[in-house]
């Protein structure tokens, strides 16, 4: 029996669907099984043919066979697989080799999903809509993570600018292996080329040598979880003569 027509959001274009297999029959049914659903459907009999048009347009899943003169669909997968910008795109395999080891090297080269021929529309249908619901699903935690990455850099451009502004610089040590990152304000400040990799060493030696050992002992307290409030003086040449340095711990 045929499966009903899925019901698709009208601002949501439809889904594109590639199938790659060498046998007009299986290409003609599965055509029309998917454009039932609403589904854009692309047909190639040849795999060097469909990763052309993936590159150049690709599709949010591919049902591709295994056995097709010229190359297997394992390479298919394969090089699919190898472009970062096909890599996510869900693959479900479609084929008469129902033995394990066929199925076992169809998941080693990147396949999402395997189905045997002869196939039932209904289980075809299902996999296809969870696969497409899958990668739905990845590709807007991709979109969302790019606007964060870009809300975070406007943020950051805007601290920097303000620190500048401000003369507020602001840097991080990392417990670990003691290294400092610095804003490009705190450079300044201490009169230390911007970018210079710099350890807390290297921060006590800009230190006035009156206020190192000041400033050692409020150090010490802070590693130890204690509140790090501290001013002193910065040896010359500098940006500045007095600073006031306040931490906190970004695990708590």
């Amino acid at each position: 029996p045929r499966q009903r027509k899925q019901t698709m959001n009208p601002a949501t274009p439809p889904a594109s669907i590639m199938v790659v297999d060498d046998t007009p029959a299986n290409l003609r049914l599965l055509d029309e099984l998917l454009r039932q659903q609403g589904y854009q459907v692309r047909l190639f009999p040849r795999g060097a043919l469909a990763l052309k048009a993936a590159a150049t347009n690709p599709p949010d899943l591919i049902l591709l066979d295994i056995m097709m003169p010229d190359m297997d669909g394992f390479a298919v997968c394969r090089q699919l697989k190898a472009n970062p910008a096909l890599s996510d795109i869900p693959v479900i395999f479609i084929s008469a080799l129902a033995d394990t080891d066929n199925k076992v090297k169809a998941f080693e080269h990147g396949g999402m999903d395997y189905v045997t021929k002869p196939f039932q529309e209904a289980e075809v249908l299902a996999r296809v809509r969870t696969h497409l619901a899958l990668y739905a699903m990845q590709q807007a935690q991709a979109r969302q993570q790019a606007v964060l990455e870009q809300l975070v850099e406007e943020r950051t451009t805007d601290l920097l600018r303000a620190q500048r502004v401000a003369h507020i610089g602001s840097w991080k040590l990392d417990l670990r292996t003691q290294a400092l990152s610095w804003s490009p304000e705190a450079y300044r400040l201490f009169g230390v080329p911007d970018g210079t990799p710099l350890t807390l060493a290297d921060f006590m030696a800009k230190v006035h040598p009156d206020d190192r050992s000041s400033v050692a002992q409020h150090w010490a307290l802070a590693l130890q979880g204690q509140p790090y409030d501290v001013e002193h003086r910065i040896a010359p040449p500098a940006g500045a003569t007095w600073v006031q340095d306040r931490s906190f711990d970004i695990l708590q």
